[in-house]
């Protein structure tokens, strides 16, 4: 058996290591209330800018702008998630960057319908895109929900104690 001293090296690196952790906690704190700032400045915005701009003749062009923007808001509620994932359990958890761009997807189909609705002078090109998007927003969205339940899935295999603590 060979016995192993710390070098004067090998001090430095911890030292090192434990001031990169510090950094990156204090990164991800700042991260953090960045983030719930603008969630919470954002709704606000969203809910008086719609009580002002509320018009009987454009009611559902309204409804689906603050829906949009609601679901921005959501987005960056699970950014701020994400960050509270990451903080916690010290690594990267994949699930809630897929509800990150599932949320994405869903809310740039209620912009993309909407600005289509309002379009008066739609012409079959304009028609043929909006298709198009549409369709690949449709698909994205069925594998980000096909890699969300693979994903849980998975997790559920694992023995307890690697299992993240997550949104069930």
């Amino acid at each position: 058996m060979t016995d192993h001293h710390p070098t004067p090296r090998s001090g430095h690196r911890r030292w090192v290591a434990r001031g990169f952790e510090w950094l990156e906690q204090l990164i991800y704190i700042a991260l953090g209330a960045l983030l719930g700032l603008i969630a919470l400045g954002y709704l606000g915005y969203s809910v008086v800018d719609f009580v002002q701009t509320l018009d009987p003749a454009h009611f559902t062009l309204n409804i689906v702008t603050l829906l949009g923007r609601l679901l921005l808001v959501m987005l960056i509620v699970e950014l701020l998630y994400t960050v509270q994932v990451s903080y916690t359990a010290g690594t990267l958890v994949l699930e809630p960057f897929l509800f990150v761009g599932l949320i994405a997807a869903i809310r740039r189909i209620f912009v993309l319908t909407a600005q289509f609705a309002e379009s008066e002078d739609a012409h079959v090109m304009q028609f043929n895109h909006f298709v198009i998007e549409l369709g690949a927003l449709s698909g994205l969205i069925l594998v980000l929900v096909v890699a969300l339940l693979l994903l849980r899935r998975s997790e559920a295999m694992l023995p307890p104690h690697r299992q993240h603590d997550d949104r069930g």
